[in-house]
């Protein structure tokens, strides 16, 4: 147990508290001053989120006699990288392709499920423009569909998307406007729909003999 008469002690955790002794105790023959995060748990029983910064005070003879730092709750921090943690996780995970563009077609993420899709790696996808993955979009319509993205904040398209071996597929599209300080991004979320369309048109063809 760290000798801190400090009545923070009091609530951190067992862990915690090994961990911040440990880290005061590193390489004593070179104090330094130390920069470290940990968590407390309040009397309530909440855990707060710790930036702990202390530096050493040294006696006479120059041996680390105490330490002296501050201490900043940054758990507000923490539950936004968290929040933004899950977020991301989400998109990566799902089972239908997502991009983020930006107005000049550019393509700026793609999870996996596009990446798998359309056949190419992450890194080739990030260099391409979204008139390269879809055959109905030129960069001319592309503007004017960003026209009407503004106008209505959300479009729902259906178009082919264009494999790297050149094959085409047609899919769903929801396309959604978002804008983050002065620049402005598209958010589109991609269904393959093979099998419906083949589905509907065994059906008229079953139709169409009757």
């Amino acid at each position: 147990m760290p000798s801190c008469p400090s009545p923070s002690w009091r609530w951190c955790t067992r862990t915690t508290i090994d961990h911040v002794h440990e880290t005061s105790q590193r390489d004593p023959a070179e104090p330094r001053n130390f920069n470290y995060e940990h968590r407390i748990v309040r009397p309530d029983g909440t855990v707060r989120h710790i930036d702990h910064h202390s530096r050493p005070v040294f006696g006479d003879a120059g041996q680390v006699i105490a330490r002296r730092g501050t201490m900043q709750d940054i758990t507000a921090r923490k539950e936004v990288e968290l929040a933004l943690e899950m977020a991301q996780h989400s998109l990566d995970a799902s089972h239908e392709a997502i991009f983020r563009c930006g107005v000049d077609g550019r393509i700026l993420y793609a999870n996996p499920e596009a990446c798998r899709s359309l056949g190419y790696s992450k890194e080739e996808m990030l260099r391409l423009n979204v008139p390269d993955i879809n055959a109905d979009i030129s960069p001319d319509i592309l503007q004017q569909q960003w026209t009407e993205l503004r106008q209505s904040g959300v479009l729902s398209l259906e178009s082919r998307h264009r494999r790297k071996d050149g094959g085409l597929f047609p899919v769903n599209a929801t396309v959604s406007y978002v804008k983050h300080g002065d620049t402005e991004f598209s958010f589109v979320s991609v269904r393959d729909v093979s099998v419906q369309k083949e589905a509907e048109r065994e059906l008229h063809e079953v139709q169409e003999r009757f």
